[in-house]
């Protein structure tokens, strides 16, 4: 049994509260992933093929940015610490570019509107960077106790999962009680509450975070001191962690990613009824908070890895069971919502624990290599996962060339969308599993990697001390 007084602890509350700062910035990510494409093909009447590409090149753009703005976190030092003036920011700019896309401004031209989407969806991508990378990176000054950190998951989950079950159940009344997709004041008012409910999460998380982003919880030293900002070259190579953490999760997204962003089609097309969504999704959504609850319980008595393995593997198998028996007939909904129930609750398991393993290969770099760099870690990972995940989009779009708004149902297309909601995930989740035969984090190899963080942290203060 390890010895907790060697951790830097945190206080329930304090994870609780951060761990809104992720639900405020997966408001939009729901919204975004959810229904942008929606948006954009039935209030503007965009070819499909076209949005997913914007979708795409936004994020393939912005993911070359993401180690610069990792570069800039890691040197920030304010009166209001390291990461929250990022997460404030990164608030404001997706609130701000989430008006202007969603508002319904009128414009005369198609190319005016494609590139007024274009940029918006851009500057709210960098945005969202912001904010994202410090649930990833303040977690590491937060607690670095491998029975306390998975706790995050547990909130995270909850908090997370209501606001998926808020944004895929919630819209389409929303919507239709304002006159549809179409009728722009529907959109208005989501883009709103959306606005509304993400500042008031920020707010919270930064409270949260506010006594852990110090300076006595970073650990500086002349290799942190020397780090470029092209650096995060060699930290790919380097970190053995990080390289299949960035594998197993990018692919993970993916799966998510096309998952999310042709729900809406699957329900008009292959289930055939979109109130269905209304009535399915929260019950999906409660199955993904067990899930998340579940891994919780088992990195706390494990490790992270067994845990994410362990629902990834469930993921795939329940996904392979939902394709071999497709219960999307009227008669066959009960079924489909236990089967879409169970592949929701190991999906949970498997996607929340991600958020606290990023964190542990931080710790990773600073055991290997002396560098803390909680900034450039999650923007590494997040650049490869932004790459790999930016396919989502355009696979989709992908999927539904030649779509038009109101068509009827043809087996190309319903094929289609089968294979971008379910076949694209099974995929991912199959590539996950492999990539982490080789992920090295154990919860004994973890142990053994804070000691000595701590071994060389109390000999490079003593040195200090005696050189005063």
């Amino acid at each position: 049994m390890s010895d907790n007084s060697m951790y830097n602890n945190a206080k329930t509350w304090q994870i609780g509260f951060f761990s809104l700062n992720n639900a405020a910035t997966n408001l939009h990510f729901n919204l975004f992933s959810l229904y942008f494409l929606v948006y954009c093909t039935e209030f503007w009447k965009l070819n499909p093929v076209l949005v997913g590409t914007i979708m795409m090149l936004s994020r393939l753009l912005d993911a070359f940015t993401d180690p610069a703005i990792g570069y800039f976190i890691d040197k920030t030092e304010t009166r209001f610490g390291k990461f929250r003036p990022y997460m404030v920011l990164g608030s404001l700019i997706i609130n701000i570019s989430l008006v202007a896309m969603f508002w319904g401004v009128k414009f005369d031209s198609r190319i005016a509107v494609l590139a007024w989407l274009t940029i918006w969806y851009f500057i709210w991508v960098v945005g969202y960077t912001f904010q994202t990378i410090i649930t990833k990176a303040g977690q590491v000054v937060l607690s670095n106790n491998p029975s306390q950190r998975p706790i995050f998951v547990g909130f995270d989950g909850f908090f997370s999962m209501a606001v998926f079950i808020l944004i895929s159940a919630g819209i389409n009344p929303v919507l239709l009680h304002f006159g549809g997709t179409e009728d722009p004041a529907g959109w208005r008012f989501v883009a709103f509450t959306v606005i509304l409910l993400n500042t008031v999460f920020t707010v919270l998380a930064v409270i949260g975070l506010s006594k852990k982003d110090r300076k006595e919880y970073f650990i500086e030293n002349r290799e942190t001191k020397r780090v470029r900002i092209m650096d995060f070259i060699p930290v790919i190579k380097k970190n053995r962690a990080l390289q299949m953490l960035i594998v197993s999760a990018s692919t993970n997204k993916l799966a998510n990613v096309t998952l999310n962003a042709s729900i809406v089609y699957f329900f008009m097309y292959v289930m055939q009824n979109l109130r269905l969504q209304s009535t399915i999704m929260p019950i999906i959504g409660l199955c993904g908070v067990a899930g998340a609850f579940l891994a919780m319980g088992i990195a706390m008595k494990t490790s992270n890895r067994t845990s994410f393995v362990f629902g990834t593997w469930m993921s795939i198998v329940s996904i392979a069971v939902i394709l071999v028996f497709r219960p999307f007939s009227p008669g066959l909904v009960p079924i489909a919502i236990v089967l879409f129930g169970f592949m929701s609750f190991f999906n949970g398991i498997a996607n929340n624990i991600i958020l606290v393993m990023i964190p542990d290969t931080a710790d990773y770099e600073t055991w290997s290599n002396g560098k803390f760099i909680p900034g450039m870690i999650s923007t590494t990972f997040s650049f490869v996962d932004k790459a790999v995940s930016a396919l989502g989009g355009l696979l989709v779009g992908i999927a539904l060339s030649g779509y038009t708004s109101g068509m009827e149902v043809t087996p190309r297309l319903y094929w289609s969308i089968l294979f971008v909601f379910l076949g694209v995930p099974l995929l991912g989740h199959i590539a996950s599993a492999i990539a982490m035969k080789w992920y090295p984090i154990t919860r004994e190899f973890y142990n053994k990697m804070i000691r000595e963080i701590n071994e060389r942290k109390n000999v490079g203060t003593a040195a200090a001390t005696e050189s005063d």
